[in-house]
């Protein structure tokens, strides 16, 4: 029994160890032979935690972080209730900001952004993954996703004077944001379109993802092609409503004028528009515009029953 027991061990030892070859290949800097050893051994056996984390170190010591953090994925999922989980994890996260830098180099920056925030899912601690994922978000200018980056951080170390200073950066550049969102939104109520997306435009270059910012953006472009009225130009504007209905999906404002985009398009396009004003009195009964969306329903709904009528289709 005691033999069975060693032989098993030393089995289960050899099982997770990459072979001498691939380990020999590595050390004397010879990764094209190193990795085809690694894949023999994956091949008989993809859940070789040794062999997986030999075979990423090749690729990146060969400049290939891609196929260090796909290694290094495949490794994790496989392993999930393993032991090594921990260690994997650890590899991966270095391997993925590893590759997040070649990305920002490259100027691929959602898929450096990819990489980064699944780098802060895997471990939420990670104080370097965290911050490095808060100061990308700023150089996007996506304020409102730094400062929540930046405030885990510092509940995770209130000693973090640099962090708090970065904090008041975003108070900074946020009030600036509303303050000349507030003059874009009195230019649109005033339908100086232009002025408002200038305005606006301004306020995103000190904070990329203020919301009411790209909003008026949007209703600006919208309206601007709403009133050139041309087929290609109201299809457009309709688009840049809906834009503005993911920014405030609970204004009905976009709705609107979404409905009045679809009733120049097509004056007997009638289920469009009726639609849109009918959404505007579910989401905002009391809107400056709900007034008018009656009476474009009921003036709608008119018409459309008289034609029905007329072609003999009732």
């Amino acid at each position: 029994m005691r033999r069975f027991i060693i032989g098993l061990l030393l089995i289960v030892f050899a099982s997770c160890a990459p072979s001498n070859n691939a380990t020999k290949f590595y050390k004397s800097r010879d990764y094209d032979a190193a990795i085809k050893e690694c894949q023999q051994i994956l091949t008989t056996d993809s859940t070789d935690v040794n062999a997986n984390l030999l075979l990423a170190k090749c690729y990146q010591m060969q400049g290939k972080p891609r196929e260090a953090v796909n290694t290094l994925t495949h490794a994790y999922k496989i392993n999930a209730t393993s032991y090594s989980t921990g260690k994997i994890r650890a590899r991966l996260i270095d391997a993925k900001l590893q590759y997040s830098d070649s990305l920002i180099a490259d100027n691929s920056d959602n898929a450096a952004l990819g990489q980064l925030t699944s780098v802060v899912e895997l471990d939420t601690t990670n104080k370097t993954s965290v911050q490095k994922l808060g100061d990308f978000y700023v150089s996007l200018g996506f304020l409102t996703q730094a400062e929540k980056q930046y405030r885990r951080l510092l509940k995770q170390d209130k000693k973090r004077d640099d962090i708090r200073t970065k904090l008041a950066d975003i108070e900074k550049q946020t009030a600036r944001a509303d303050s000349l969102t507030a003059i874009a939104k009195a230019d649109f109520d005033a339908y100086r379109y232009q002025r408002t997306i200038k305005i606006a435009e301004e306020a995103l270059q000190a904070k990329a993802d203020h919301k009411d910012a790209n909003y008026y953006v949007a209703m600006a472009n919208g309206a601007i092609l709403y009133n050139k009225g041309g087929k290609s130009e109201l299809w457009d504007a309709i688009e840049h409503f809906g834009k503005a209905m993911a920014m405030h999906p609970e204004s009905g404002e976009p709705h609107y004028y979404m409905g009045l985009a679809y009733e120049k398009k097509d004056k007997r396009e009638f289920e469009n528009a009726i639609h849109e004003y009918e959404t505007l009195l579910e989401k905002e009964p009391d809107s400056p515009f709900a007034k008018d969306a009656k009476r474009r329903i009921a003036e709608l709904t008119d018409l459309r029953d008289r034609l029905k009528k007329f072609w003999g289709k009732e």
